[in-house]
């Protein structure tokens, strides 16, 4: 019996990584999602669009109608989108949930004879919900973009698709439009 527990144990250990290691999602590589402010007065158009690489004296940026070259000298702010949870989302989620718990212990408080007092758990619930989701949201929401200003532009690389610099090797009509 214990020979048998140690076989099959060494089986499934032996199993499990290659398992985990190729059933995930592809995860493609992209820059991130910025808006590039340009320095008022200079009348040039804001860009918007993927990042793709920080050079020493421009931004490439893939917009939906292609790749645009941006000097720094005419960029003011670039915003960088760094997650999908602002704000609004977690307010979102934070509200159902305080409905769809509140409710529920309401509900299920109810069914209990002779409890008076029954209301107030899923009120209270419901606020705990609501402070706690409040916090949290306005945490995401500060989060979720990054201001970089110049002359810190070297900063920005992390967040790019090529974070050393355009490969020269690389045709930028090749390159796909990354998620957005």
């Amino acid at each position: 019996m214990r020979v048998r527990f140690r076989r099959v144990l060494a089986v499934v250990l032996t199993w499990s990584p290659v398992g985990c290691a190729t059933t995930g999602p592809m995860v493609p590589v992209v820059g991130r999602h910025v808006d590039v402010r340009p320095v008022s007065g200079q009348g040039k158009d804001a860009a918007e669009g993927e990042l793709l690489a920080v050079e020493p004296e421009r931004l490439l940026v893939m917009e939906p109608k292609g790749i645009r070259a941006l000097p720094l000298a005419g960029v003011e702010q670039v915003r960088v989108k760094r997650h999908d949870w602002g704000g609004k989302r977690a307010w979102t989620w934070t509200v159902l949930g305080a409905l769809a718990t509140g409710g529920a212990l309401t509900a299920s408080c109810a069914s209990v004879e002779d409890n008076e007092s029954c209301g107030r758990v899923g009120l209270g619930v419901g606020l705990t919900w609501l402070l706690l989701g409040g916090l949290s949201a306005m945490s995401l929401e500060k989060s979720s973009v990054e201001r970089v200003r110049g002359p810190n532009w070297r900063e920005l690389a992390p967040y790019a698709r090529f974070p050393q610099g355009f490969p020269a090797e690389v045709d930028p009509k090749a390159l796909e439009p990354g998620a957005r």
